[in-house]
């Protein structure tokens, strides 16, 4: 590993991992190793009782190491291959299933040796389990919303009329929680449908906190586009009044996470927990908090992150830059309100 002590492991077009590996090799030259998980031809690889190499290069030096972007997936089940002739063999799912499986088996292997993963597979399963991720956190005594998932349109209804306001989302990945109506619950719920999630809403502030080694180095709020009277792009900024270091301990102490967001509402004393994401996605926020973000991270993994070199996040509310022109914003926008109009007769 030629002193490399940190592994950074993300898929090559990515951009995340690669730049969170350049933030460390500005920090400290030569502390950490990029490593793409495409497993594309000529990277050697091995796995066995004394032997861990990846494209060639041997792990056993390592102390952390950072996983982006690696999904988990039910082994048995294969991904959908557009047109594929699933009575013949397709080798291309056959590829995936052993690449897929020596990258599970190395990440366990990594684990196993003391490696410390910041966001382990436990963590990378709770994002493929979502409800039973957050189901966990409300066993330990976590304050988490009134939840439900299903494919069951009765039990939805049943769901949604035992509270005011109820909102949705897929039940695993990356996803945003929605409004739930009539409608969402006509066209989301069906047998041959997977199950969706669906949550009572509390009201309040919704912070989407991002911990560290527990500690939540920045509390981010944000506003959606405004179109009167002055048309506004998407505005982030840091809410410095809310304290949420007790729930980002407990979070970190029962996932074992060293990096991760959770989305909170506050409300009063409360501190209601919507999602946890073991693997954050940190290139869609606006330049400012994505880099102190990744310079926080570094640090972290540099085991630096408590030390007087602590970045202070900006001061300042950051736009977000959007691929859509404004007025497409409008009309999108538009299109998503038109949802949630009552269901006439003939729906």
């Amino acid at each position: 590993m030629s002193g490399a002590s940190v592994g950074i492991f993300g898929y090559g077009g990515d951009g995340q991992a690669a730049l969170l590996a350049r933030q460390l090799e500005m920090l400290q030259p030569g502390v950490a190793r990029y490593f793409d998980l495409h497993l594309n031809g000529g990277q050697a690889v091995a796995l066995g009782r004394d032997t861990l190499q990846f494209a060639g290069v041997d792990l056993s030096g390592l102390r952390y190491a950072y996983i982006h972007g690696f999904r988990y997936q039910y082994p048995v089940l294969p991904r959908p291959l557009g047109d594929a002739d699933w009575s013949l063999w397709q080798s291309g799912h056959v590829r995936d299933q052993q690449k897929y499986s020596y990258l599970l088996s190395m990440l366990q292997e990594l684990e196993r040796r003391g490696v410390r993963l910041y966001n382990g597979l436990s963590g990378l399963k709770s994002n493929f389990m979502k409800y039973e991720q957050l189901q966990q956190l409300r066993r330990l005594g976590l304050a988490v919303p009134p939840m439900l998932c299903t494919n069951d349109a009765q039990q939805a209804a049943q769901f949604c009329e035992r509270h005011t306001q109820t909102v949705w989302r897929p039940a695993t990945g990356h996803a945003a929680w929605q409004i739930c109506g009539p409608r969402q619950r006509l066209h989301l719920l069906d047998p041959a449908k997977p199950p969706v999630i669906l949550a009572a809403i509390h009201d309040g502030p919704m912070v989407r906190s991002y911990v560290i080694e527990g500690q939540p180095v920045l509390n981010l709020q944000n506003r959606a586009p405004g179109f009167y009277p002055v048309e506004t792009l998407e505005t982030f900024w840091e809410d410095t009044a809310v304290d949420l270091q007790t729930t980002a301990r407990q979070v970190t102490d029962a996932l074992q996470l060293g990096f991760f967001t959770a989305t909170v509402v506050v409300a009063g004393d409360s501190r209601w927990i919507y999602d946890v994401n073991a693997d954050p996605v940190l290139l869609d926020l606006p330049p400012a908090f994505r880099d102190y973000l990744l310079q926080a991270l570094a640090l972290g993994l540099s085991g630096r992150l408590t030390t007087a070199a602590r970045l202070t996040p900006p001061d300042q509310p950051q736009q977000r830059d959007t691929l859509f022109l404004r007025r497409m914003l409008t009309a999108l926008f538009d299109m998503e309100a038109s949802k949630h109009r009552p269901l006439t007769a003939e729906e």
